[in-house]
């Protein structure tokens, strides 16, 4: 994908999705740049699921927008996804012990100065690691 290092490349603007009264999403707002990581986390059933299908043109939001390179994928969603990747997340057959080792094992696959944490916003400050010891629990 060509472009301007530090443009947004994907953004979510006051996403809503509403199955019935039930609203899986309520206004989820976010871009990324492009060199970006970006991870979306939360507890079982906060959005993380719909939020990625509807970033990726699989589900139409209810109402805002899910633009990628500026297209947005309610009217442009071929040619915006032409620029997309999406794989959901398996389960791994040896649990890990903590939330924690996914993204370790991710951050392993990059390049040395690419994997280190970054400098602005470290994850302590932004109150994630004090859970990334608990393990996800399903049902």
């Amino acid at each position: 994908m060509e472009g301007t290092p530090g443009e947004t490349v994907i953004e979510a603007k006051s996403l809503d999705q509403k199955f019935g009264d039930f609203a899986a999403t309520d206004n989820v707002n976010f871009a990324v740049k492009r060199g970006e990581i970006f991870g979306l986390l939360g507890p079982n059933g906060a959005g993380k699921s719909t939020t990625f299908k509807m970033m990726c043109g699989l589900l139409v939001p209810t109402s805002g927008k899910a633009l990628v390179l500026d297209m947005d994928l309610k009217v442009s969603s071929g040619k915006a996804r032409q620029h997309l990747g999406y794989m959901a997340q398996k389960v791994l057959a040896v649990r890990q012990p903590d939330g924690r080792a996914e993204p370790a094992l991710f951050l392993r696959r990059l390049r040395p100065a690419r994997a280190r944490p970054g400098r602005e916003n470290p994850p302590h400050e932004r109150g994630v690691w004090p859970d990334s010891y608990r393990f996800p629990r399903h049902g």
